[in-house]
């Protein structure tokens, strides 16, 4: 019997400077500070060059990391900066980058578990001192056309490209706590999974299977045909040969349930069967990872429609929805999620939703109504479910730069902008009404939208 723990490095892509805390070798790296607006750093890259030995099991540098891309992940740690606020002590958290030689366009990113279920990354960055890096990056090179690095956009607008921007948001998730930790033990060619007992991570814990399961420390993980409803004991994923990500797992917490609605169904991104499977107040996980002949139950994707951290082939966010904010939330970070998001409709068939919040500045956790919003990404109102009939009657004001007053996916949505009703967009390149997916919705314009700043477009049909 050979027991083993799954080596991850999640991919899809991944204070006062601590120069003190790290080892001090006769190596070539260098310390790259990402500093906020109030000149205090926020994370620091500890950039290895070739030669440089990585403290992490993953591997090892074998190019340098150019100026460019560590332009685009000091804009990506900004976006967690905006997102979560000044770090609570002086000491800022060290993650080691890595560059690889692959021409693959991939890249990825790992942090620790500690005790509490939170990684290191995440520890750190909430206040906890690590003498050494608390995650590792690694970014390999690209295949063809070289990477978008441009900044981050709710719509990516980067083309063929792949966005290193939003990319290494997604990785960065990762090590922040998207991670769920799988041991496995091989006996007489037969291999049983089961979640980590010594490693189990707060998304761990937030995991249930379709029968109502919910994860637990060293829980055999058993791949199944059909859901067994009277096995209890054992934390049960469909195989599905025809959708191999749909496999009935779902992530619940608070805050998302709060977000999406306690019952409210969503199917996996791309379902189009005449019968989808479904879960109910929570996020669909994508249950396995690799290929059909060689997988495993990686449980670390989210399964949302075009979603940045999900494994789509498509995606069209650069940033995350309000229901992955609410997922940081439930993973232990405190901030407020509704400076970023008015309202969110995960909802599906309901023809008859009057949404009267408004999108507004928010000041300790109260809007300020008539007062626009600053922050950049902001959205008023998003709409992600299908077949819904929608009446807009609250102002949806900003002038933050890259905002939205009102994105639409979906398909077969009605929107009506009642006609006392104010959309202001803004911000550089802010869009009052965004079409951003999906086929035949129906728009009602009565009211007024405007996107006055530069870039800026009142009606985006995209």
């Amino acid at each position: 019997m050979t027991l083993k723990k799954r080596s991850r490095l999640c991919s899809a892509i991944l204070g006062a400077c601590l120069s003190m805390g790290l080892s001090a070798t006769a190596q070539a790296y260098t310390l790259h500070p990402v500093l906020t607006d109030e000149g205090k750093p926020f994370l620091v890259f500890k950039v290895l060059s070739p030669g440089d030995e990585s403290e992490w099991s993953s591997g090892q540098p074998e190019r340098e990391i150019s100026a460019k891309e560590l332009a685009s992940l000091e804009q990506s740690a900004l976006y967690f900066y905006k997102i979560f606020g000044p770090n609570k002590t002086d000491q800022a958290p060290v993650i080691e980058l890595i560059g690889q030689a692959i021409n693959d366009d991939n890249a990825g990113a790992r942090s620790s578990i500690s005790s509490n279920g939170n990684t290191t990354l995440a520890d750190a960055q909430q206040g906890a001192y690590y003498p050494s890096t608390v995650a590792q990056i690694v970014i390999n090179q690209p295949s063809a056309a070289d990477r978008w690095t441009g900044p981050l956009s709710v719509l990516p607008d980067n083309g063929f490209p792949m966005s290193l921007t939003s990319v290494i948001v997604h990785e960065l998730f990762h090590a922040y706590g998207l991670w769920a930790e799988v041991d496995t033990i091989s006996q007489n060619e037969e291999t049983t999974y089961f979640f980590s007992t010594d490693e189990f991570s707060r998304f761990n814990a937030g995991l249930y299977d379709l029968n109502g399961t919910q994860a637990a420390p060293g829980m055999e993980i058993r791949i199944v045909d059909n859901i067994d409803p009277d096995e209890k004991q054992v934390f049960q994923a469909l195989k599905n040969e025809t959708f191999f990500e749909r496999n009935g797992v779902v992530f619940r917490g608070q805050n998302v349930t709060d977000v999406i609605g306690e019952n409210t169904k969503i199917t996996w991104a791309n379902d189009d069967d005449e019968n989808p499977l479904t879960v109910t107040g929570g996020i669909p996980v994508i249950g396995f990872e690799g290929v059909k002949d060689n997988f495993y139950p990686g449980f670390s994707h989210v399964a949302l429609q075009n979603s940045l951290l999900s494994h789509l082939t498509y995606r069209n966010w650069g940033t995350l929805m309000e229901a992955e904010l609410a997922l940081l939330q439930d993973l232990g970070f405190d901030f407020d999620r509704k400076r970023f998001f008015g309202y969110s409709v995960y909802e599906s068939d309901n023809r008859n939703i009057v949404n009267e919040q408004g999108y507004f500045k928010r000041e300790n956790g109260q809007w300020l109504e008539g007062v626009a919003s600053e922050e950049p990404w902001g959205i008023g109102l998003h709409v992600y479910g299908s077949d819904n009939v929608i009446v807009q009657k609250a102002d949806l004001l900003t002038q933050g730069d890259g905002a939205i007053g009102i994105r639409i996916d979906g398909s077969r949505n009605t929107l009506t902008l009642d006609k006392r009703t104010r959309i202001e967009a803004n911000g550089t390149g802010g869009n009052g009404l965004l079409v951003s997916y999906g086929n035949s919705h129906t728009l009602n314009i009565q009211g007024d939208i405007e996107a006055l700043g530069e870039g800026g477009v009142g009606i985006r049909l995209d």
